[in-house]
């Protein structure tokens, strides 16, 4: 069967996926990926019009060689927690030296997003900064770590990520960081050690992926396909404002990304199959039961070099996550709200489902939608609430873990006075280390300028009380209207001291 359109191109100039031989191509204008089923019908990924650009390289190939180097220097990445369990003494020892690493991940966060205000680096910075500290540094800890010791790691792996990663950089000066925590002084001499020492640790590897680079890479290639989005869901209406579907799903992968950066599920898997997870439950979430094609979806996933089966694990955890934090945030309004009718009502709004257990089940091998449960989305604060829990108690009750996180919380508030906790166990930051002053909240905000659109008759809506004759609802995020950027370019700008920043 022959089409007249097989990619996002007008006019397609790739003429090998129409031979017969030819599963699977791509277009070098636009740099979508073509597929083509056993029928002959072609099929090709929608991708957002600032990620269509000319590609000499097959982003299919692209991925495949981002997997090759990281199985080459991480032996062991697809074990959880990055740990060799073969060797048994290995094992025990690395596991102590995470749990170690744990109840100091939360401070190593804060620290992290106070460099990332002072510099105003990109997101890409944060996350491969992060990948190190979660890989290397929580492999080490040991019970006579100090915090200074913590912070000269951190600023290490810090200069490392923005010499590999930023592509304006203005070197930062040793003498910028000696003041980063509050009572503790570093020296400029153990600093440039230091730096030097996690070079050294990482083996000078630039090709090392967070799950930030993963999704990003992989959104840039596309996610959805053009037979999954058609005229009438193309757009959709979230909290009364018209939004691109695809556009949609990217934002909220990304939210997720955001909301998981502070729990142990973070560098639990892989970073690849975190962002497969990720990338699958928004697909499911945004793209319609009637139109949404799994079965290509996993051809996808196959022509990476990657069985879908192998972050199955990980994808069912995540939903697990998902759910749990959706439901803690439902009782949290709900003793909110307890003698208020007023506030009772509105927060329906962002509980609306209704559906059966029956209907909530996911099936992942079947190919049919998860249910993923709404919630109001969390500013970027959100990314400091670190569950704590120690590796080791999987067996102990949920009150168990409330007193562990909250026995946490007090130890943290004796050691640094920038976090403060409230009865609800969120941790609550303070004006200095908000993480919403990371340019990120920016990026991540989805633009509603676009006036272009259809009537909104024409459009399908999030919430099920607007379209009586669906018969399952699948309620979306509520999103601030904020100006987003297109691209992770660094401010420029003066600072208070007038100065433009190191």
């Amino acid at each position: 069967m022959r089409q007249s359109k097989i990619c996002n191109c007008q006019i397609s100039s790739n003429k090998d996926i129409l031979k017969s031989g030819c599963n699977q191509s791509f277009c070098d204008k636009c740099g979508c990926i073509l597929l083509k089923e056993t029928e002959g019908n072609i099929f090709y990924t929608l991708k957002a019009k600032q990620n269509r650009f000319p590609c000499d390289l097959s982003p299919i190939t692209i991925i495949k060689n981002m997997k090759k180097k990281r199985e080459e220097e991480y032996p062991f990445i697809y074990q959880e927690f990055n740990v060799n369990k073969a060797d048994k003494y290995i094992k025990d020892k690395e596991l102590k030296s995470i749990n170690l690493y744990l109840k100091k991940r939360k401070m190593l966060l804060l620290k992290l997003q106070k460099l990332m205000k002072e510099f105003d680096y990109c997101d890409i910075i944060f996350y491969q900064c992060l990948f190190y500290l979660d890989t290397y540094l929580s492999h080490k800890t040991t019970e006579d770590f100090s915090d200074k010791k913590f912070l000269y790691y951190l600023i290490g792996y810090f200069i490392c990520s923005a010499k590999f990663k930023e592509t304006d950089i203005y070197e930062p000066s040793f003498d910028a960081f000696y003041d980063l925590s509050r009572g503790i002084y570093l020296s400029i001499d153990k600093i440039a050690y230091y730096e030097a020492l996690c070079l050294k640790e990482i083996n000078y590897n630039v090709f090392s992926y967070s799950a930030y680079d993963w999704a990003s890479q992989l959104m840039a290639n596309g996610i959805v396909f053009n037979c999954e989005i058609d005229k009438d869901n193309e757009i959709i209406i979230i909290s009364g404002h018209r939004h691109l579907l695809i556009n949609s799903i990217n934002k909220y992968i990304i939210k997720m990304i955001l909301n998981l950066t502070g729990k142990s599920i973070f560098f639990k898997y892989a970073p690849m199959y975190l962002a497969f997870s990720l990338i699958q439950i928004s697909r499911e979430k945004f793209l319609d039961k009637t139109t949404i094609k799994p079965k290509l979806f996993f051809n996808l996933v196959n022509a990476y070099g990657i069985n879908p089966d192998d972050y199955k694990e990980c994808y069912e955890e995540v939903v697990k996550e998902i759910k749990e934090s959706s439901n803690q945030e439902n009782d949290i309004d709900k003793k909110r709200n307890t003698n208020n009718i007023n506030k009772k009502e509105i927060n329906n709004e962002f509980n609306p489902d209704h559906r059966t257990e029956s209907t909530k089940k996911s099936s992942f091998n079947s190919y049919k939608n998860i249910y993923v449960p709404t919630t109001k989305i969390r500013s970027s604060n959100a990314l400091i609430q670190v569950n704590a829990n120690l590796l080791v108690n999987n067996s102990t009750t949920k009150e168990d873990n409330m007193k562990i996180n909250t026995e946490n919380i007090k130890e943290q508030n004796l050691a640094s006075k920038e976090i403060d906790s409230n009865k609800k166990y969120k941790l609550k930051l303070t004006k200095e280390n908000n993480i919403s002053n990371i340019k990120t909240k920016q990026r991540l905000s989805i633009d509603c300028s676009v006036n272009n659109f259809k009537s909104n008759a024409l459009l399908k809506y999030a919430n099920i009380e607007t379209n009586p004759n669906s018969k399952e609802s699948y309620p979306f995020m509520t999103i601030n209207e904020e100006k987003s950027e297109t691209n992770h370019s660094r401010n420029l700008s003066l600072n208070k001291k007038g100065k433009r920043p190191i």
